[in-house]
């Protein structure tokens, strides 16, 4: 998810000449774009990633697992509509959006 959020989105701002911005910024445009229906779901999905970080003695490790088994479709479906929208604003001569 920090990949996502963190280097991903941000580098397409970068490129798109957005400028820089809060966790909030950055999820809203990706709403934008239509990787997400609603910001939300990545603010859920980080929210849930910082919990991960810090269960450290393993205390919610079966909700855990159940959440991200649950969340994965989803996030693969994201991640394969960023790869798709970067493909076509990196490729030389496509039609930028």
């Amino acid at each position: 998810m920090d990949l996502l959020v963190n280097k991903v989105l941000r580098s397409l701002d970068r490129v798109e000449l957005k400028p820089e911005g809060t966790l909030l910024d950055v999820v809203n445009r990706a709403e934008k774009r239509g990787f997400v229906d609603r910001a939300l779901e990545l603010r859920e999905m980080k929210d849930v990633r910082n919990i991960i970080a810090h269960d450290y003695a393993g205390a919610k490790a079966a909700e855990i697992f159940a959440y991200c088994r649950e969340q994965k479709p989803p996030l693969d479906a994201i991640c394969d509509t960023v790869a798709n929208y970067a493909a076509a604003i990196l490729t030389p001569g496509s039609p930028k959006r």
